[in-house]
């Protein structure tokens, strides 16, 4: 068996360790100031890959977690509590075969521009139209969106489907 012993002073190991500590402390941030959220930058970090940064043309869960840092529901489910909340919609009720959504005022993109009830029309219109979407079988029943107003909309469905008023289990 052969041994390799190196000899070296201990001043020369400090300074080699010095320079190296310094150097990954220096060098440490450089990314981050290169690749860091912006106005008009969102830097995610995961351990999954998207497909694809259409967010209508996925239909996996792990995809879902990314994009709610991004694209926010009308409504969500609270597990723990065995409730709906609103995000975007402030109220909703269902009557027949509608239900009409109150969305909340002040509410805008990142550009500035506000939420109104004409980009839940265009949400819905794209999930059910767009060739590439995984999502337009969960709107098959959705026969039409109307706006009543800015913070107004009208989701109409085929069958009386009571979703978001049913318990959850």
């Amino acid at each position: 068996m052969h041994s390799n012993n190196i000899d070296i002073s201990r001043r020369v190991f400090l300074r080699y360790g010095t320079f190296t500590g310094l150097s990954a402390l220096a060098f440490a941030s450089w990314p981050r100031m290169s690749w860091s959220a912006s106005k008009e930058r969102l830097t995610i970090l995961s351990s999954i890959s998207l497909d694809t940064l259409h967010p209508y043309a996925i239909s996996a869960s792990p995809h879902y977690g990314i994009w709610q840092h991004m694209i926010e529901p009308l409504v969500e489910i609270d597990y723990a509590k065995k409730q709906y909340f609103g995000v975007l919609a402030e109220s909703w009720e269902f009557q027949g075969k509608k239900w009409i959504f109150r969305l909340r005022k002040n509410v805008r993109f990142h550009d500035g521009t506000p939420f109104t009830a004409q980009d839940i029309i265009h949400s819905v219109n794209r999930i059910k139209n767009d060739k590439q979407s995984l999502q337009k079988e969960n709107f098959r029943d959705v026969t039409e969106v109307q706006a009543a107003d800015d913070n107004t909309s009208r989701v109409y469905h085929r069958i009386a489907e009571r979703g978001l008023s049913r318990p959850i289990e």
